[in-house]
Order: structure tokens, then C-alpha cells, then sequence
């Protein structure tokens, strides 16, 4: 998947044009939303030619389904002090709303997220340099990971030698 994010204030930020002149062959995209209304989530993802909206709190689920719920990332955000129970009942509230989650953790919280009942696939977003990535991946078995921060070089711009050392890494 390739995800391009579409919030002002975010130093990532794309514009919807810009974003759909990018060629992306057969990969999806993805379209990062933060605090945005349903109706521009679909505006953007017709003009920026998005398959998924990934999209956090502020949108409720029956926004979710004005979207079309087989097109939504359900972001969710397991942050220091934030309760197993909590982001389970997100989990289920939203199961039937989206096609996939992702779960972003602060930090090695493997015993909290391995304690998570996936109902849908999810991937799995971590910062390599606070967690052991191979431990995360070994005890929570996640459908997939996010890389995107943690191969920066610079606020949206990737470093193919990072990206490669860190597929050399999971790959171990």
C-alpha cells in the first residue's frame, strides 16, 4: 500500500491532485485523514484516486459507511497509559465498519498488543528505534507493518537503504 496523507497542518501533506499524478502501478492507495468531515474524505479519495481511507477518531461509524466501510483503515493509537480494555471495545465497535485496522504503539507494549482480539486483518505500526520489531512481530503476528516514519529521512521523504535494512531485519 502506498499512503499519502492529507492534513494541512502535517509537514507530509499532499494535495489531492499532486497525490493522483503519482503513478502507483498496481499498489493501493491510501489516504491519511485526520479530522476530516466524511463528505471531504470522499471528495479526496475520488480526486486523488485512493482504494482506502485510513482515518482515526473523529469520524464516527456511520461515517464509515458513507465512505463504504470495505474502503476504511480504522487507525487506532495505543499511546503510554492507554487501557487494553479501550482499545478493544474499538476494535469491536468498528469491526463491521472498516476492512482493516491499523494500531500504532508507542513503544514496546508487546504483552498489551498480543492480548488483542483482531476480528479483521491489522497492521501494525511501531517505532523501531522503541521497540524491538522482531519480538512485536514474533508474539502479536500482525498482517502487516508500517514502515512509513520509521525509514525517514525527512518529514514524507523515505531512505531506500533504511526500507531495505529494515525488510533485512524482519526477514531474519
Amino acid at each position: 500500500m502506498l499512503g499519502f496523507v492529507f492534513d494541512r497542518l502535517n509537514p507530509r501533506s499532499i494535495s489531492p491532485e499532486r497525490a493522483a499524478g503519482i503513478p502507483s502501478c498496481n499498489i493501493q492507495r491510501v489516504g491519511i485523514f485526520h479530522e476530516s468531515r466524511a463528505e471531504e474524505v470522499i471528495a479526496v479519495m475520488q480526486r486523488a484516486r485512493l482504494d482506502f481511507a485510513q482515518v482515526a477518531d473523529g469520524l464516527s461509524t456511520k461515517d464509515a459507511e458513507r465512505i463504504g466501510a470495505r474502503r476504511v483503515i480504522r487507525d487506532l493509537r495505543m499511546e503510554h497509559g492507554t487501557s487494553i480494555s479501550y482499545i478493544q471495545m474499538q476494535i469491536d465497535e468498528w469491526a463491521e465498519h472498516c476492512s482493516f485496522f491499523l494500531l500504532v504503539v508507542d513503544g514496546g507494549e508487546v504483552e498489551k498488543v498480543a492480548a488483542l482480539q483482531f476480528n479483521k486483518p491489522w497492521i501494525l505500526s511501531v517505532d523501531k528505534e522503541k521497540a524491538d520489531m522482531q519480538e512485536m512481530l514474533r508474539n502479536c503476528r500482525p498482517d502487516g507493518v508500517e514502515l512509513a516514519d520509521s525509514v525517514e529521512i525527512a518529514p514524507g521523504i523515505q531512505d531506500a537503504g533504511k526500507i531495505l535494512q529494515v525488510i533485512h531485519e524482519l526477514g531474519k
